[in-house]
């Protein structure tokens, strides 16, 4: 797939979720951040996120979060019911060195206690997002439902090889438990960031209560890695 350009796109969904289940034994834990953030990093309520990372011959890996679609509710195969958004996310790949991308995650609930403690799951299709598929619904992750009913509680693994001056979209799919006697709780934002060669996603909850839009909970989870060394975070 070609380079794809960076862009703005002006979405805003609100995710309504409530308290869950325990997660199951041998859950996989996150890192918490602080909660006192006045205001989004990088706007990101209403434009993608961007995290540039150099190799020593100057050259970028490039890493752009795009905001969800959905909100629609799935019953899992187990009666209970979820919140559904779809998040995409681009790695480009400057560099002359193919890149190999590995997504690893349990297949376990993750524990997201803010702002009031529920659990999320994190799951990954094998499917390519390409930018004709923008505009459409769910970004165009078609067999969504048959997708969760075979995957709901099954690890996500993904291998993926980005070649040299190429990039390639990902899809996240993020289920959150509904509680139909709560409100609105927030507006979520996702993100992959490197740490060395280690991947992680973070999820950020934000409350917007003019004149400000507060970030009130922040966790990452570690989700993969990927194979470039030495590669140095771009300010």
């Amino acid at each position: 797939m070609k380079h794809m350009h960076a862009y703005a796109l002006i979405v805003m969904v609100a995710l309504h979720a409530g308290c869950g289940a325990p997660p199951k034994e041998g859950e996989k834990e996150g890192t918490s951040t602080a909660t006192n953030k006045s205001s989004p990093r990088s706007n990101e309520l209403n434009s993608p996120s961007r995290y540039v990372y150099m190799d020593p011959e100057g050259k970028n890996v490039i890493l752009e979060n795009h905001l969800p679609k959905g909100g629609t509710r799935y019953t899992a195969p187990d009666g209970q019911t979820y919140g559904l958004v779809v998040f995409w996310s681009q790695f480009t790949n400057e560099t002359s060195t193919p890149l190999e991308v590995e997504f690893n995650l349990p297949a376990t609930a993750h524990d997201f206690p803010y702002p009031q403690h529920r659990y999320l799951r994190l799951l990954v299709p094998a499917d390519t997002m390409t930018l004709e598929k923008i505009p459409l619904l769910n970004y165009g992750l078609n067999q969504l439902k048959p997708f969760l009913d075979s995957n709901f509680y099954a690890p996500s693994l993904l291998k993926r090889t980005i070649g040299p001056n190429a990039s390639s979209g990902f899809y996240v799919v993020l289920a959150t438990k509904t509680d139909s006697t709560i409100k609105n709780d927030g507006t979520l934002r996702t993100g992959f960031s490197l740490k060395g060669q280690e991947l992680f996603y973070r999820v950020s909850n934000y409350m917007p209560k003019p004149p400000t839009i507060p970030l009130t909970g922040e966790k990452e989870y570690p989700f993969g890695r990927i194979n470039l060394k030495n590669l140095k975070a771009v300010e």
